[in-house]
């Protein structure tokens, strides 16, 4: 346990000294959020504002400023886990994967430390998201805390394995940040994020991670119990799961030591 703490300790101190991180994952939603609570707080009327506001797809509700805050939370998740996943590849790419540690480490601690970290990091950009458009935007994630958390707990997980596994396919740091970038451009306009709720195609929000992360937390947003959120907490779970397994069997056939 101590072994997997060190990596964890060595991973977040790494990441939380990076000005990087806090601009780009803390920074920016809060400005995107702060650019929109603008527009939505100038207009009396939908037709009045400068961005064309259209009906939900799945709903008969307007396009809300909860359900933007929602699309938002939803990029961050998987943006986070690119830049926290990148930190493994940089060290693949410099072949220091094992050479910063004296103890001596197993590839299922290495794993784990790793992972855990990942999650860490991605549970606090969240949870600094999350509080600051409560307090500044007056967004309503959640009436129930307890479901709120187990949520994004599993939302983090998901894509903490998601962004694991894209990184231990990719040796090159910048072909990795590169796809993965232009993957989570790709998944936002499946799902409709970047056209007000408009998919693609029919379904296509169904080739996204982001379908059941917004699909989650908009059912919190409504009151929902995670019982009538059992679809998207399963497939969320489910994912996690999937992409972890993926990681592992990769992970376990990297040489650390070259």
């Amino acid at each position: 346990m101590k072994a997997i703490w060190i990596i964890i300790s060595k991973n977040l101190k790494h990441q939380l000294k990076s000005p990087i991180f806090w601009l780009i994952l803390i920074a920016f939603p809060i400005a995107q959020l702060t650019i929109f609570s603008s527009l939505f707080s100038t207009a009396q009327v939908v037709e009045q504002t400068v961005v064309k506001l259209t009906q939900l797809y799945a709903t008969d509700t307007v396009f809300t400023f909860d359900r933007f805050a929602i699309i938002v939370l939803g990029q961050f998740f998987l943006i986070g886990s690119i830049i926290a996943s990148s930190y493994l590849v940089s060290e693949r790419e410099d072949r220091t994967l094992m050479r910063t540690f004296t103890l001596p480490l197993t590839k299922a601690q290495i794993f784990s430390g790793h992972m855990l970290s990942l999650i860490m990091l991605l549970l606090l950009v969240i949870t600094i998201i999350m509080i600051m458009g409560s307090l500044l935007f007056n967004v309503q994630w959640s009436a129930n805390y307890l479901n709120l958390f187990i949520v994004t707990v599993l939302c983090a997980f998901l894509s903490s394995s998601f962004g694991f596994f894209i990184s231990s396919v990719f040796k090159n740091g910048n072909m990795f940040g590169g796809i993965m970038s232009c993957t989570v451009i790709l998944m936002s306009f499946l799902n409709g994020d970047m056209t007000s709720g408009k998919l693609l195609f029919r379904n296509s929000d169904f080739l996204t991670l982001n379908k059941w992360i917004t699909s989650s937390y908009t059912g919190l947003n409504q009151g929902l119990g995670l019982r009538e959120l059992a679809l998207d907490i399963t497939v969320i779970g489910a994912l996690g799961l999937i992409f972890a397994g993926a990681a592992i069997a990769l992970f376990r056939k990297e040489n650390l030591h070259e």
